[in-house]
This record gives structure tokens, sequence and C-alpha cells, in this order.
């Protein structure tokens, strides 16, 4: 799980500037796959796999471990948010322990649009943190309601390649996308300050045998090799 870390120093840098900017979470609007779904080279959707956890200080005691990740549809020539584009959301309500030992993503199979994607925010309990640059004049919102991050994020928002995590995904794809471990501020703040990446494929694959209806081969991204390339 140690691997990638330098993606975490480029992506802790990047939200360093964007955590004073934090929202209140949506509510879940995942797109998770039902369990008797079917699925196959001639669908006209796709598949994508990704494990998420948060990275809690061991010894932790409370609610609300969840994780949200939060993806919108982006122009690659562009570099910029589609407006009106594809949007899907993952939820996890209760992420694992950490302690010093391996730690286990969460794995999630959702079906989305075929389309190019862009990691725009996550959330901690009801606290996003927005990867990309709010709307003109947002700020931060003081209630407990439940809001969409699109209500925040500039609609024509920039996508920059060294900092954002970004995929493209075909009609009748399943594609795994990695394992995204989120990591706090300190002092147990439920802002986000990196994103360790790396990848489990057994454990994606493993998820996938609990959906019957969906064949096809799996083909692993490594989201990472694009932003490191883009860094270079």
């Amino acid at each position: 799980m140690g691997r990638l870390r330098q993606v975490s120093k480029v992506l802790s840098k990047a939200l360093g500037g964007l955590c004073a900017a934090s929202f209140v979470s949506a509510c879940a609007m995942t797109t998770d796959v039902s369990k008797s779904v079917e699925f196959d080279a001639t669908s006209d959707k796709a598949i994508v796999l990704l494990g998420t956890n948060v990275e809690w200080y061991e010894g932790y005691i409370g609610v609300g471990r969840g994780i949200q990740t939060y993806w919108q549809e982006y122009d690659p020539q562009a570099l910029k948010l589609v407006p009106g584009g594809a949007t899907f959301w993952t939820d996890v309500s209760d992420t694992v322990w950490v302690t010093s030992d391996y730690r286990k993503p969460t794995m999630k199979v959702v079906e989305v649009e075929p389309g190019d994607y862009v990691m725009t925010a996550a959330s901690v309990r009801e606290k996003n943190t927005a990867f990309v640059p709010l709307a003109d004049g947002a700020i931060r919102v003081r209630s407990n309601s439940f809001l969409d991050p699109r209500d925040y994020i500039h609609p024509m928002a920039p996508v920059k390649l060294k900092e954002n995590f970004v995929f493209s995904v075909s009609p009748g794809q399943i594609v795994y996308i990695g394992h995204f471990e989120f990591i706090r501020a300190s002092g147990g703040g439920d802002l986000l300050v990196g994103v360790n990446y790396s990848h489990d494929e057994a454990a994606a694959r493993a998820a996938l045998g609990g959906y019957p209806g969906i064949s096809g081969q799996m083909l692993p991204l490594n989201l990472a090799l694009s932003t490191e390339a883009a860094a270079r």
C-alpha cells in the first residue's frame, strides 16, 4: 500500500489550496450495480470497479467512518469539466479500521455511462473536499443539508493531469481503476489532504465474482501512470 506515495505528495499540494472550500456532502447518489444485472461486451453502459478507504488513526472511537467519491465527465482535449455531463458516485458507509497492517479496500462495482471521467470531490462523514475549483462566488456551506457538489463545483472547472485522477471507459468495458486511500488532515479533521493510490486486482476480481450476470474481461487501469507521466 506504500507504493506510489509520490501521487499523494502531488495531490496534497493541490488539495492544500482547496480544503478551505469544503462543503457539506451530498446525499448518496450511488450507481451501485444490481446483483441481478446482465452485462456483456454488447452493453451500452460500462462497469467500473474501485476500492476506497480512509486513513483513520488506530484507536479512533466514533461514528461515520464512511467515504464518498464523486466523478464527473470532462473533455480530455479542453481539459475542462463538461457542463451537465455524465456523473457517478460511490458510497462506503463504514470503512475498515486502519492499523499498522494492510489497509484493506472496500470494493465498489458501479454501472456508468461510457466516457471520460475525473474525480472532482470526496467526502468524509458530512464534509466534502473538492479536487477542482469551485464555482465563482461559492462559499463554505454551514448547514446540515445534503447538497449536490455540482451546485458548488465550477461547471467548466479546469482538470489538471498532474493533480487529478482521470480515466476513460467505453461501452461494454469492465475497468478496475485502483484503490484510493484518502488521508485526513492532521488532528483528526475531516478535510482530505492527500490520496495514496495502489492496486489490488485480487480484491477487484473477488468483488466482480459476486455479480454472475456480468461477463467479460476486467481491464486494470493504472491512473497513477498518466498522473506521473504528466508530471514529468
